[in-house]
């Protein structure tokens, strides 16, 4: 027969190591049980210690691997004891992260709306801005009538931006916008300050001459020729 420490080797398998732990618990029965058949059955009391010796040796290497495989049990519920704790402990921090993702799910969700609602005030106010600035330009082709020579020269290029036709242009309104903005700003600035010119006039007498106009902003101007013989003044008009 085999002794336990020759089969369960380092290198021995569970079952093996099972085996011998289920052997281990019904051996004390046998060995009272052997020994008295021992006892009855063999010739001489030398034999008998013999065989007594061998059994309660195979008993002690047993109940040395049962100590070693408790051990060995404990070790194994030791390790996923931490398993258990790292594994609940990485499902605890996934939950946390999906509760943030939520919330940044939901805060985008906010916005998203609030950004809607924005698009829409944008939308109305396009909307009525498309009705206002055909007036505007209508009007401010109409002004533009009535300024004197100078101011309408220095309004050449915010002019020539506004659309002829309204309803066929392809501007778009922050351009048409710019355009009349831009016309409207230099005619206020012409209005306040003071400018002197040199123009051709028609004279009361019906003869043309070259005389100097002060222009006192767009509401009043006045020319003198330039011997001082003829003079006059002049407001808007069409």
């Amino acid at each position: 027969m085999e002794r336990p420490n020759e089969v369960l080797g380092e290198k021995a398998s569970a079952s093996e190591r099972r085996r011998w732990t289920t052997l281990a618990i019904g051996l004390p029965a046998v060995l009272l049980i052997g020994g008295a058949v021992a006892g009855r059955t063999q010739e001489s009391a030398g034999e008998t210690i013999d065989l007594t010796r061998a059994s309660l040796e195979q008993y002690i290497d047993l109940r040395k691997l049962i100590s070693a495989e408790t051990v060995a049990l404990q070790d194994d519920l030791d390790f996923l004891s931490d398993e258990i704790d790292l594994v609940t402990a990485q499902i605890e921090a996934r939950k946390e992260e999906i509760k943030e993702l939520n919330s940044g799910i939901e805060d985008s969700a906010d916005k998203v709306l609030e950004l809607e609602e924005e698009e829409g005030a944008l939308r109305a106010a396009t909307a009525t801005l498309e009705e206002v600035i055909p007036d505007l330009e209508a009007r401010t082709k109409e002004l533009l009538k009535r300024v004197p020579a100078p101011a309408y020269e220095i309004t050449s290029i915010a002019r020539q931006q506004i659309p002829e036709d309204p309803e066929t242009t392809k501007e778009g309104l922050a351009r048409r916008f710019g355009a009349v903005a831009g016309v409207l700003t230099l005619l206020d600035k012409f209005n306040t300050d003071i400018h002197a010119e040199s123009e051709i006039r028609t004279l009361q007498s019906g003869q043309d001459a070259l005389v100097t106009v002060l222009y006192l902003g767009l509401s009043l101007a006045y020319y003198v020729n330039d011997d001082g013989t003829a003079a006059g003044r002049g407001t808007p008009s069409a």
